[in-house]
């Protein structure tokens, strides 16, 4: 069976996790294996491990991590064993090696081990860095079907309101600067990621309700399945 491989991309605070909810529940669409660094991060601080998805030795984490050009500071964890996978195939980290950085590491390496293994999965990304377009390039020189769900709203302002309802919540954070300058990074992207994409599928979250735009096949080209298209769509995804 051909392996695949789905993106939920878009902005901070865009809505992907409510979008991912919805994918399942209301559309029946698989998801695999989901690698979400934040429901990671949540269960690493509780637990201090996580179960890996397979046999995995821990001389592929450690060579992973040293080919991988993360900053040095965030590799430390890894090389001085306070981040490492047992015989049981838990992932372990001590109290000092739990931050975001080093959870978004092992969820990098997850998704490569899935390349690697072919096997489905699913991932969410805030989409601003030419990574997240060479995954999807990757896959499919691997033989992955490639499939992105975007999210957006029609400004950033909404991004860095719902963050901060989100924490009030208690749920995490994200600098306010930083959720602007990643929301222009992410949406200058889309265009790019297209021509790796088998299909693509693009949703407007700027009100209550989300509201499906549009799908992309690799083959056809766009099909709209909205009459009201907002400006991000226009120019971001369509070129206006």
């Amino acid at each position: 069976m051909t392996p695949r491989l789905r993106m939920l991309a878009g902005p901070n605070g865009s809505g992907k996790s409510t979008l991912a909810a919805q994918l399942s529940s209301d559309y029946a669409v698989n998801l695999y294996r989901f690698v979400n660094a934040d429901l990671l991060f949540a269960e690493v601080v509780q637990s201090h491990r996580t179960a890996c998805p397979f046999s995995i030795d821990n001389a592929e984490l450690v060579e992973f991590v040293a080919q991988s050009t993360y900053p040095r500071e965030y590799k430390r964890p890894f090389e001085s064993g306070e981040i490492y996978i047992d015989e049981e195939d838990y992932l372990h980290f001590s109290a000092n090696g739990i931050n975001s950085y080093s959870v978004a590491i092992v969820a990098d390496f997850f998704k490569e081990q899935y390349l690697k293994h072919r096997i489905s999965f699913s991932f969410e990304t805030v989409f601003s860095h030419p990574a997240k377009i060479d995954i999807l390039r990757r896959a499919q020189a691997a033989g992955f079907k490639t499939y992105m769900y975007f999210v957006a709203t029609e400004n950033p302002v909404i991004n860095v309101n719902r963050i901060k309802e989100r924490v009030a919540l208690g749920g995490h954070d994200v600098p306010e600067e930083k959720t602007r300058s990643r929301y222009l990074r992410c949406m200058e992207q889309v265009r790019y990621a297209l021509p790796y994409l088998n299909r693509a599928y693009f949703f407007d979250n700027s009100t209550q309700q989300s509201l499906y735009l549009a799908e992309y096949e690799s083959e056809v080209g766009f099909s709209l399945h909205s009459e009201l298209l907002p400006s991000w769509f226009r120019r971001f995804v369509l070129g206006e």
